[in-house]
């Protein structure tokens, strides 16, 4: 190898050595950080099972990582325009946009990048931050606590420690020296499942899965449904109801060849270590036969301001995992909006 090319190549692995070990996923007091596969992050700050307000920084990976925070809050009536101020400090009309389309919530975003790392690094040590109008009257108050933590976590996830870009822990290394994002893995689906299953195969094959399964009974003792989908032209998926609670279905995940005598095995989905146990147990299922991707949700509670869901992606021989999102905390305002964990590049399907 040339000089050159052996120089680069020893600094993108130095590079890649200052990160973290990638997806990560910590709750720190009242806040939660989401890191994914590709160095994306996301630091959400609310009061638990409350919906009043919330802070929400996205962070990009990558040297010139674009710093996004927002101020959600409930409002009673128009907000007063702007100088606003949080925790004492100025939101300035020309780093801060005031947004408000419902006389009960509004947002503030942020408009420039170092603005918001400096905010963010100035109230990283309090615990609650008012956020005041032009006469000091209080509009919201803002949970900070576990902000710095959050803070420290994304700057040594992203591999920001010590430099100049960093949120906390800001340094004099140059904002060259952050590793670039990570290449996402790359899945290409199988054919699509053909020709679709009729009825009369449906109901066979269930039954031949129920058999398999004798204590799946739903409310009443009623006999559980399903959904058989195909997989390719010798084999379907069965998704078998096994149990129903108030806002969440479980099934189990069979699949079985569609000649002769049906017999079924069970699909073990992978998982993603510690953050989504393999199995073949889901919740909410479905199957999209045309992109051979298996989908599922589970609320944490009903409002679904917390759970996680998945994608599985079929490549002619096995269940690969393609994409997974969770959100651990209850609260918050935004619904089923769980930060990304996991990420992958689809290509189209080889002719």
């Amino acid at each position: 190898m040339r000089p050159t090319l052996l120089i680069a190549a020893l600094a993108v692995t130095h590079l890649a050595s200052q990160a973290a070990t990638l997806p990560v996923y910590r709750e720190f007091k009242e806040w939660l950080v989401a890191c994914s596969n590709s160095g994306h992050c996301v630091a959400k700050g609310f009061d638990q099972y409350a919906g009043t307000t919330v802070m929400l920084l996205e962070q990009a990976p990558g040297p010139a990582g674009e710093t996004s925070l927002t101020l959600g809050f409930q409002t009673t009536g128009k907000v007063p325009p702007q100088p606003l101020r949080l925790g004492g400090l100025p939101l300035s009309s020309e780093a801060w946009a005031l947004q408000q389309e419902a006389d009960d919530y509004a947002e503030i975003h942020s408009l420039d990048d170092a603005e918001a790392r400096k905010l963010l690094a100035a109230i990283s040590r309090k615990q609650t931050l008012a956020l005041t109008g032009s006469q000091g009257e209080v509009l919201a108050n803002f949970n900070a606590d576990g902000l710095a933590a959050s803070l420290l976590l994304v700057d040594e996830a992203q591999g920001r420690l010590g430099s100049r870009n960093a949120l906390l822990r800001v340094g004099n290394k140059p904002a060259s020296s952050i590793p670039p994002a990570r290449a996402l893995p790359v899945l290409r689906p199988g054919a699509p499942g053909s020709p679709a299953v009729d009825d009369e195969e449906a109901a066979r094959l269930l039954h031949a899965v129920r058999k398999l399964e004798p204590d799946c009974v739903m409310e009443g003792d009623t006999q559980p449904d399903g959904e058989v989908s195909a997989l390719s032209p010798r084999e379907a998926i069965v998704l078998l109801q096994c149990g129903q609670g108030a806002y969440n279905t479980s099934y189990v995940v069979y699949r079985t060849q569609r000649q002769g005598k049906a017999r079924p095995v069970r699909v073990n989905l992978p998982g993603l270590g510690t953050l989504l146990q393999p199995g073949y147990w889901v919740m909410n299922a479905s199957y999209d036969s045309a992109s051979q991707t298996l989908s599922q949700y589970g609320k944490g509670r009903g409002l679904g301001d917390c759970g996680d869901s998945t994608s599985w992606v079929f490549d002619g021989s096995h269940f690969l995992l393609s994409q997974y999102s969770h959100q651990g905390r209850c609260g918050g305002m935004a619904l089923m909006d769980w930060p990304l964990l996991w990420d992958t590049t689809i290509l189209p399907r080889k002719p």
